[in-house]
């Protein structure tokens, strides 16, 4: 995929899931008040430039957690293990705030915690990549989906399957264009230069499956997708999925 470069980036923010329990201004932090219920189905994505000081480096075989000061804060982070220097300044311009986090490895629960995708030492600040027109628009409301309605191609030949059906047997469908429907109950938009829909069942079981998307969902209403299915999606310090849809189209 021609943005798989960008996703060992960005998707740094995401998943954590693997090891762990899943369940913003110019120079500040990302506010730590509760979202409002309007925004209780996406997470909150601080795009704004930080320069942080290492107060505690704690490595874990595939993250490390950071405890850092942040001009007159002093909070907790992780990024994709790399070695990190304790006292040292680093940068970084996007991050992912998590709530009531869980760290099996540490044996912790944070109440805030920052999941880095790109943290950079003083000495190369001027790497960090530019998001700021990425931020502009975070919700589905003010989106416009930008792919189009497929009927033709790769995508006519979709297999219908429910979610569950996906999940009982995902490794008959690797590699394969399949068509789901499901209710969408998270969206996280402008992520690697794509959306991240989290679709459910909606005959009221647990069946969960994200999709990448141009197109927009808006939490609470049912669509149909279809993607190719892909196994075993890790992009590193995040988002790890053993069952992730790509390149997904929305279908009337």
């Amino acid at each position: 995929m021609t943005e798989f470069k960008s996703a060992l980036i960005i998707l740094v923010l995401f998943a954590f899931i693997t090891g762990c329990k899943q369940s913003p201004d110019a120079t500040k932090p990302v506010s730590l008040e509760k979202m409002h219920a309007a925004e209780a189905n996406r997470d909150v994505i601080d795009r704004n430039v930080h320069k942080v000081e290492i107060l505690e480096v704690k490595p874990t075989s595939k993250y490390v957690y950071l405890k850092v000061t942040d001009q007159d804060r002093e909070y907790w982070m992780a990024t994709g293990n790399k070695e990190i220097t304790k006292g040292d300044t680093y940068f970084y311009n996007e991050a992912l705030l998590m709530t009531q986090f869980e760290s099996k490895e540490m044996q912790k629960v944070f109440d805030t915690l920052y999941l880095v995708t790109q943290l950079l030492p003083e000495s190369q600040a001027e790497k960090l990549k530019s998001v700021t027109n990425e931020a502009s628009a975070t919700t589905p409301e003010n989106l416009e989906p930008t792919g189009e309605h497929h009927t033709s191609g790769i995508y006519r030949d979709a297999e219908k399957m429910t979610i569950g059906e996906l999940l009982s047997n995902p490794g008959a469908y690797e590699g394969k264009m399949v068509e789901v429907h499901g209710e969408c109950t998270k969206i996280n938009t402008g992520i690697m230069g794509r959306n991240w829909i989290h679709l459910q069942d909606v005959d009221e079981t647990e069946n969960k499956v994200v999709v990448t998307s141009q197109w927009v969902a808006v939490p609470g209403e049912e669509v149909s997708f279809r993607a190719l299915v892909s196994l075993n999606k890790d992009f590193g310090a995040g988002y790890s999925y053993e069952v992730l849809l790509e390149e997904g189209i929305m279908v009337k």
